[in-house]
């Protein structure tokens, strides 16, 4: 995994990440599968959120009560569908 392709990924909205430093981003690690990978989702929620990083990182990093996980373990565990659910349910304005 090259610096460059983890920098495209976040160009093309595939990563969260935050800048910490001039052009210094902070990436998640719980982002990446076992083979360093970014799970699919990610880019999803992302783009559910409209490029949110913060809102993405809110929403994976805290209890979906829906599916009693935290963002990132579901979608870990495979679970990306009821994640996904979960996002589009609120968005619809169904709050836990």
């Amino acid at each position: 995994m090259t610096r460059q392709a983890i920098d495209r990924w976040r160009r093309e909205g595939k990563l969260i990440a935050w800048e910490v430093r001039k052009s210094q981003f902070h990436y998640p690690s719980w982002q990446f599968d076992s083979r360093g990978t970014p799970y699919k989702s990610v880019s999803r929620i992302l783009k559910a959120l409209d490029g949110d990083n913060w809102a993405a990182l809110r929403f994976l990093n805290d209890l979906i009560p829906e599916i009693g996980e935290v963002g990132y373990r579901a979608i870990a565990q495979g679970r990306d569908q009821e994640v996904m659910a979960a996002l589009a349910a609120r968005s619809l304005g169904a709050f836990s």
